[in-house]
């Protein structure tokens, strides 16, 4: 048999038992209302059935199995006529209810023993309520015998299966939460009250009703604890009360997350549950091992964050009271959840630029370091040294010293102007890229350059565009500082996100262009924007740098 049988069958035990007690109760209390006694016969298929009801509702399976060897010695004990068995089995098997209760393994089903419980609590108050008011000295045992008093049994012995028989329709649909905690308090402030009337007209008679007075605000209280701890395990209402102030003492966006996922916690009695911001948590209570069940925090139709918590032990899901308490503390919680969000979006922008000022303040120390003191250096010397051959009438020599001078000069003064390119924002550089490229590039060679961009048209974000200028800037510069080349070719190509750069060179490859700060600092760009950057030898001799960009990731530090 499959599981969704086998489920089906067990719950067909329980609604077989319910019918069972609602046929015997009817029969009862027909006997009852009309003033005569029930065959015994039938008082006791209507305790079996009360006990088989106990013994297999909601699921219908007999757990744990000693609860099959109970109920069989107490049904043993109803066949031999000894009513104390019926008295202790009951008490035994109400007292599995609530084990059941507090180890269920389904939403349904401890919903559906709340509803049990809606119809026991009010039918054992009434008879246990008034029996023991009535037994106590001087109390007022005619009341047993009274019609009211028979007319509100018969309805107390109605209430249980009827119940019963709305928990296994409904599961953890209805509003069972809220009726069980105003049925409890209300049955409970009612016993209370008249136990203490009675046992002040034991003991101070005259008393008895300043007393029964007295009692009705403190036992209310304690009624209305007990019926919202037994309805909501730990009930939301203080949690969800203080959530307000606490948020309003918090003296940082970073304590927001955390008090708020502890409210969660605490709310929902949940073994874990934390607030996340998209990808990012702001707090956690508990372990976050657990399965997390989340629901949305809106403001203004803007999801600024989502609230998550895990089951109670025993349960494989969030009821619907869970899910409405969750909702009431994402309204409560909202505008400082996007506070919060908004002041660790500004904390990443703010790390963000730190990290970016620190890399071109790397890379401007570099290029002044690597490139420009010995470049400098080297013109010093290159002067230095046409001194010499002028004063020695070398003027042969002096002249090609000369011509390296300029041309030393020329490329100094080009790298100058590339480092203070970079150093401009971004918004003065031209919106396209083919135009801008050819500015940078120059025309000074060789090698000569040629510049294909697809399409011809091709802007880039402004995130990115900077980054591949400055790839191509570099891989030019080292194609003309090692390869002695005669002709570069530089693609830049757009295919869907990716942005490509190919960099092609005839010179002598890349064996002896060496792995230094021009490579490194290609490498470190693309890197930034989740692409790669490689070197190799081209088959037809010379090299190629290949270079990728992705357009639809955030730059990353």
């Amino acid at each position: 048999m499959s599981a969704g049988g086998r489920a089906g069958s067990l719950t067909g035990v329980a609604w077989t038992a319910v019918v069972a007690v609602l046929v015997s109760t009817a029969a009862v209390s027909t006997s009852l209302l009309t003033g005569t006694t029930p065959p015994a016969w039938v008082v006791t298929v209507s305790m079996l059935a009360w006990l088989a009801l106990l013994a297999v509702y909601p699921s219908g399976a007999l757990r744990p199995r000693w609860a099959a060897a109970l109920g069989i010695a107490c049904a043993a004990g109803i066949l031999l006529g000894w009513p104390a068995a019926f008295i202790a089995g009951f008490a035994a098997l109400a007292a599995l209810q609530v084990w059941r209760f507090q180890s269920r393994s389904s939403v349904a089903e401890r919903q559906a023993i709340k509803w049990l419980l809606l119809g026991l609590v009010p039918a054992l108050g009434l008879f246990l309520g008034v029996g023991a008011v009535a037994a106590l000295p001087g109390g007022p045992a005619w009341v047993l015998h009274h019609p009211v008093y028979t007319v509100l049994s018969v309805a107390g012995m109605w209430v249980v299966p009827v119940a019963a028989a709305v928990g296994l329709a409904l599961g953890d649909r209805g509003p069972v939460d809220e009726l069980v905690r105003w049925v409890v308090t209300a049955v409970s402030t009612t016993v209370l009250v008249a136990l203490a009337h009675g046992i002040a007209h034991a003991v101070v008679p005259g008393w008895s009703t300043v007393v029964a007075c007295a009692s009705v605000l403190p036992a209310s209280w304690l009624a209305h604890r007990m019926a919202t701890r037994m309805a909501y395990s730990r009930g939301p209402q203080q949690p969800l009360r203080a959530l307000p102030l606490l948020l309003a003492g918090t003296t940082g966006a970073e304590e927001v997350g955390p008090l708020v996922a502890r409210t969660v916690r605490d709310a929902l009695a949940s073994p874990a549950s934390l607030v996340r911001v998209g990808p990012h948590v702001l707090g956690s209570s508990g372990g976050t091992d657990l399965p997390l069940f989340e629901v949305p925090v809106l403001l203004h139709r803007d999801e600024v964050a989502v609230l998550a918590a895990a089951a109670r032990p025993g349960e494989t899901s969030l009821s619907r009271r869970d899910r409405d308490v969750l909702a009431a503390i994402a309204v409560v919680a909202a505008p400082a959840l996007a506070g919060a969000r908004s002041a660790r979006a500004a904390a990443e922008a703010h790390h963000r630029a730190e990290t970016a000022r620190d890399r071109e303040r790397d890379r401007l120390h570099a290029d002044l370091h690597d490139e420009l003191g010995p470049a400098l250096s080297g013109l010093s010397l290159t002067a230095a040294a046409i001194s010499s051959r002028l004063a020695s009438d070398d003027t042969v020599t002096a002249g090609r010293l000369v011509e390296e001078l300029r041309g030393g000069i020329g490329h100094t003064a080009t790298r100058v102007r590339e480092i203070a390119y970079d150093l401009r924002p971004t918004i003065v550089e031209p919106a396209r890229l083919a135009p801008l490229l050819r500015q940078r590039l120059g025309t000074e060679g060789p090698p000569a350059i040629t510049l294909q961009v697809e399409p011809c048209d091709l802007t880039l974000p402004d995130a990115v565009q900077p980054d591949v200028v400055r790839v191509v800037l570099e891989a030019v510069t080292n194609v003309r500082r090692h390869a002695d080349a005669l002709h570069c070719t530089v693609q830049v190509t757009l295919d869907g996100e990716e942005v490509r750069v190919v960099v092609d060179d005839d010179g002598i490859g890349p064996g002896t262009t060496g792995s230094g700060i021009g490579l490194s600092s290609i490498a470190a760009r693309t890197a930034t924007f989740h692409g790669t950057s490689s070197l190799l030898a081209r088959p037809g001799g010379g090299s190629r740098l290949t270079a990728t960009f992705t357009t639809g990731t955030e730059r990353h530090s």
